[in-house]
């Protein structure tokens, strides 16, 4: 058992608040002994009240170079077929493009690292990167 704080939280909670014109995001960690403490870790007073920030991003998910791509293997022996010549090595990945709504940009990254650990990529064939940008 290790004495990571990490591997004492069992529960985190975000939500957000306008108090006074100023959006706060709090979070709350809950603890195994069900202790939790709340904690302000980002305020925006320039946002327009009731507005919630957009952002665009796209998800590049790839096979492992270790993983064998048929498909690659399939595209690049049609491109020399049709005399596309030269082409040493091609693999087949995706792009997923999201636009998402988050009171943060570091909100805004969370979530969409859990989807993309969860949900996007199988992580025990593929590997994703992450490119995120106010809209």
């Amino acid at each position: 058992m290790g004495n990571s704080r990490s591997s004492l939280i069992t529960h985190t909670k975000t939500i957000h608040k306008i108090v006074d014109g100023t959006m706060t995001l709090f979070k709350k960690e809950s603890t195994p002994l069900g202790t939790s403490s709340w904690s302000g870790v980002w305020q925006d007073s320039t946002s327009p009240i009731g507005t919630v920030p957009h952002y665009q991003a796209r998800v590049l998910v790839h096979l492992h170079s270790s993983v064998l791509d048929p498909a690659g293997e399939a595209v690049r022996g049609a491109a020399a077929r049709l005399g596309v010549h030269g082409i040493n090595k091609l693999r087949i990945g995706k792009a997923v493009e999201v636009e998402i709504e988050a009171v943060s940009e570091i909100e805004a990254r969370h979530r969409l690292e859990l989807l993309s650990d969860r949900l996007l990529a199988n992580p025990v064939i593929e590997h994703w990167s992450l490119e995120l940008k106010d809209s």
